[in-house]
């Protein structure tokens, strides 16, 4: 772990990431295992691959559910969920009516507004 975050704090982030690679397949049942995930997730963000990086954070959400990083995986997974309003298509925006329409009775508009005849 130690090496792989020399090599990412001297901005070797490829070698980084094949370290914390080798970590999490090689020991999975140790505690670093999950640490190393989650580190691979910082870095994939960081070279913006995002759907990599969310199914890391549910594999470590699935394996090491028990695990002090599973909540740290969590809060992960919710930033790197795509933005329900980009994904959306914008909805047409429909002006305001300008005037009260006649069927409006007068006690039901704004106070202070004209009174319709």
């Amino acid at each position: 772990m130690a090496m792989a975050a020399n090599l990412e704090s001297m901005g070797k982030n490829d070698q980084a990431l094949s370290i914390y690679q080798q970590i999490a397949s090689i020991y999975p049942n140790s505690f670093n295992a999950p640490l190393a995930l989650l580190s691979q997730v910082y870095l994939l963000k960081s070279e913006n691959r995002i759907e990599e990086a969310r199914r890391i954070c549910e594999t470590i959400l699935t394996r090491y559910r028990e695990s002090f990083w599973a909540g740290e995986a969590a809060q992960e997974l919710r930033l790197l969920k795509p933005n329900a309003s980009s994904q959306a298509p914008s909805a047409q925006r429909i002006p305001p009516l300008l005037t009260a329409p006649s069927s409006t009775p007068a006690d039901a508009l704004p106070p202070n507004s004209p009174k319709p005849r």
